[in-house]
């Protein structure tokens, strides 16, 4: 399933500008502290919205800024796993899942 990127976003003074195409089924997104690595795959999972763009897995739209379309986190179908500690403590491991 091909996922295609290509969306920009201001955050003060820095600019995510992230495009690529991705057909393999596995990808890897690195670089600096800051770069915009974890804004982008939250961006892609829909936790947060870019600026103008166009995010689409398959044959599915997640996110076209020109057609006002924004598919919510939880119909995307994508999984994000947050590299910070957020389960909730007072929910047990399926509540949290």
């Amino acid at each position: 399933m091909t996922l295609t990127v290509a969306i920009k976003h201001q955050f003060g003074q820095f600019t995510l500008d992230a495009s690529f195409n991705n057909a393999n089924n596995l990808g890897v997104i690195f670089g600096f502290s800051g770069a915009g690595k974890s804004v982008t795959l939250q961006m892609i999972s829909g936790l947060r919205t870019p600026s103008v763009g166009k995010i689409t897995l398959g044959d599915r739209i997640l996110f076209d800024s020109d057609s006002g379309i924004n598919i919510p986190p939880g119909e995307r179908r994508i999984g994000y796993l947050f590299q910070d500690n957020t389960l909730f403590p007072h929910m047990t491991v399926r509540e949290n899942i």
